[in-house]
């Protein structure tokens, strides 16, 4: 959260939507019972502390929507691997494995990066 509030890029809106977020931390260690076993003033700073920390660590703007659009079930596709077309199709299904794969209803049980797919944009 301190990461998030220090970043420059933050909209005054939403700064001000994360600024009870201590009060809101605080709540959470109430109800998961930290605050009945260390007490209220550890928990404050313990609160205090993670969110001067990641203040410390702004983080970077999300830059990742403009560049690379993910794509969604249905979207028609072209998977390009060394600037050869290994499949078209439509999205049949997608996951997160530490990066986006997608698995083509052309090629079923194939799964391709998000960084080899580009849109097809042909007629359905």
């Amino acid at each position: 959260m301190g990461g998030l509030e220090s970043a420059a890029w933050l909209t005054p809106a939403a700064r001000e939507r994360l600024r009870p977020a201590a009060a809101d931390l605080l709540a959470a260690a109430d109800a998961n019972g930290y605050t009945a076993v260390y007490g209220e003033d550890d928990a404050l700073r313990t609160i205090e502390a993670g969110l001067a920390r990641g203040a410390l660590l702004p983080l970077p703007e999300p830059v990742w929507y403009g560049e690379r659009p993910f794509f969604q079930v249905g979207d028609r596709v072209r998977a390009v691997v060394g600037g050869q077309v290994k499949a078209v199709g439509r999205v049949a299904r997608l996951r997160e494995t530490g990066h986006w794969e997608y698995e083509l209803d052309s090629l079923p049980h194939v799964w391709f990066a998000r960084a080899l797919l580009v849109s097809d944009r042909l007629e359905p």
